[in-house]
């Protein structure tokens, strides 16, 4: 009422994939410690991970992984030789960029399960400017590893 901001919208479940349904929220001070003081890693890309279902039709060589939708220009995912989707479809009501890389691992960690992607964050956080980082992607039936400096 006073034009305060008390929280942050993070995630809408909806039928329609609009602005309708179920909204999820953070309150605004677990946000600020999240922005704020944090010392988190951007990559410079956008993946939803995909579930053994969806893994299933892409015929990764893994149960699942990380499908790239989006890469940033100029940023590490871009540098390090990522790709983002390219063709948008609608797969099990999801709506995907297509054509992407599916990160299979980083840091020889494994994105198999959600909870894999927290034990990656970690490992990324306790990187130094210049350490090697690799991740292994499937790209085109074939699995890449791509390799370059970590720069924060």
């Amino acid at each position: 009422m006073n034009g305060e901001l008390i929280g942050i919208v993070s995630f809408i479940l909806s039928q329609s994939g609009g602005f309708e349904g179920l909204g999820f929220a953070t309150d605004i001070n677990t946000a600020k410690k999240t922005l704020f003081d944090i010392n988190s890693f951007w990559t410079g890309f956008d993946g939803i991970f995909l579930s053994e279902a969806l893994a299933g039709i892409f015929n990764t060589p893994q149960k699942s992984g990380v499908l790239i939708q989006h890469v940033t220009p100029n940023s590490f995912a871009d540098a390090i030789g990522t790709k983002g989707g390219y063709l948008q479809s609608e797969i099990l009501g999801q709506k995907l960029w297509l054509g992407g890389d599916i990160i299979l691992s980083i840091q020889g960690l494994s994105c198999n399960e959600p909870h894999d992607l927290g034990n990656i964050k970690q490992q990324i956080e306790n990187l130094k400017v210049g350490d090697r980082v690799l991740i292994e992607v499937f790209r085109k039936d074939q699995i890449v590893v791509l390799e370059g400096n970590f720069t924060n």
